[in-house]
């Protein structure tokens, strides 16, 4: 069984007040997790781009000497950069949560998980 990775960029933005509206302002802390052990193969600081999804996961797959499984949330550029980094030696998936909010919720209040969705890699391409 392969080895489980989770790789996420949590939302602890580093940046001005003013534009932390803003889905892409400040830094990121982009950070690869073993899902079992809980060891971190990588950490980084970035921004939230396809430039930066490109370094992080070539790193990560630097580090890493055998097949993974690989989870990461719906952050489109992970897509391209798991391709580059892994080629097809590689379990991805990932996961995307919709969360249902009225307008009057702020920002970063916690809404209702209302869908869960899975991609993986072997279905986006079939």
């Amino acid at each position: 069984m392969p080895a489980r990775r989770e790789s996420s960029s949590p939302p602890g933005i580093i940046g001005p007040p003013a534009k932390l509206h803003r889905h892409d302002a400040g830094i990121r802390l982009w950070v690869a997790i073993d899902a079992d052990t809980k060891i971190v193969p990588c950490v980084m600081l970035g921004g939230r781009n396809a430039a930066d999804a490109e370094e992080f996961i070539a790193d990560l797959a630097s580090r890493l000497s055998h097949r993974v499984q690989l989870t990461s949330d719906g952050h489109r550029p992970y897509l391209d950069a798991v391709e580059t980094a892994f080629g097809s030696d590689i379990d991805y998936a990932m996961l995307v949560k919709l969360y249902g909010h009225d307008q009057e919720t702020r920002l970063y209040d916690v809404s209702d998980l209302v869908a869960l969705l899975v991609e993986k890699e072997s279905e986006k391409a079939a």
